[in-house]
């Protein structure tokens, strides 16, 4: 790679990192704190402050609970799965929806059979995905994707509450958008377990710097509302920005990551999320775990499931397949 990219194990003072003490108390406080301020703005502060179980069906391979989420008088819904032929308390994966996306019944069902509870919202539900958007009160405050991030963690405080989910093994998924959302979440709030990141490019897992697809300009220009308005200062000036996304995904060491790429995603620059990756992983080495473990040269539709950084990239074009969720599904309930 030409380009110069941040130091991860460097402060912005100039000193070397050598602990894992050290990432969490410097470099990590560091991070966030730029990020915030120049790429996502700040994540809410609103509380879950109650909860309604508003409907209940018994389906074919899972008990369905619909939950409205009180947070401050502010209100959205989850929809969560949980499955009849496993003894409680179960793993549980949360996925965003982008704009009309819907659950899949079919992975559903699969997720079901493998042991997984699962939980759904709408982003549109939270905060709309529109230039002058509406819904939770702090989007006038923040990016759009903070907000959509913030409702990850509302509903984990929900699940601690139920007692059919385990709650110290939940996984957040996202794809496009919503992969960029859940790679911000996921450093926001420790708790989550494991974070996926489907065909996330510009803003999530590609790095800005030396990328052949979506760039500053493109993402700012169609969807600035998305990140903090200080993020379009950045708009053909990527080199100026001080942190890459390689040191987004290192907020979450130790933590297990997914990242997916897709071959017809030229926008998304799949070589960009590979190099991220590779760059992310010396973080991992500071707390005795590996991050990812990819070979040379990458094979399309095989699962690098080794380390604490997982990978795949799939045939076909930007979009998330039952597929990608075997390799989510086969690669949580092997680390659990």
């Amino acid at each position: 790679m030409a380009e110069r990219f941040p130091e991860l194990l460097t402060t912005i003072s100039g000193e070397t990192i050598r602990t894992a003490e050290d990432f969490e108390c410097f470099k990590k406080p560091e991070l966030k704190a730029l990020f915030s301020a120049f790429e996502y703005g700040e994540v809410p502060k609103r509380q879950l402050t109650g909860f309604e179980i508003t409907a209940a069906e018994t389906l074919p391979y899972a008990v369905k609970k619909t939950v409205q989420l009180d947070c401050e008088g502010f209100r959205f819904e989850t929809r969560l799965y949980l499955p009849l032929s496993q003894k409680s308390p179960v793993p549980a994966f949360i996925q965003i929806l982008n704009l009309t996306e819907k659950e899949n019944p079919e992975v559903i069902r699969y997720l079901a059979e493998m042991g997984f509870s699962s939980a759904f919202f709408s982003a549109e539900t939270v905060v709309t995905d529109k230039p002058e958007p509406t819904g939770l009160p702090e989007k006038d405050e923040t990016g759009v994707l903070s907000c959509w991030g913030w409702a990850f963690s509302r509903i984990l405080d929900y699940l601690e509450k139920e007692p059919q989910i385990d709650a110290e093994k939940v996984a957040i998924v996202g794809h496009s958008r919503g992969g960029k959302t859940t790679l911000w979440a996921f450093a926001n709030d420790p708790r989550f377990f494991l974070c996926v990141a489907n065909n996330s490019g510009c803003g999530g897992a590609s790095l800005h710097r030396g990328t052949t697809g979506e760039r500053v300009t493109d993402i700012t220009k169609n969807f600035g509302y998305w990140f903090c308005k200080k993020f379009a200062d950045f708009s053909g000036k990527e080199e100026m920005l001080p942190f890459d996304q390689h040191e987004l995904m290192a907020l979450s060491a130790p933590r297990r990551l997914y990242i997916t790429s897709a071959t017809e995603d030229a926008w998304a620059c799949p070589g960009n999320e590979v190099d991220a990756i590779r760059m992310a992983s010396a973080a991992y080495p500071l707390y005795g775990k590996k991050g990812a473990v990819l070979p040379e040269e990458i094979k399309t539709g095989v699962y690098y499931h080794e380390g604490n950084i997982a990978y795949h990239r799939r045939e076909g074009k930007h979009d998330m397949t039952l597929f990608d969720w075997q390799g989510f599904a086969e690669y949580f309930k092997g680390v659990l």
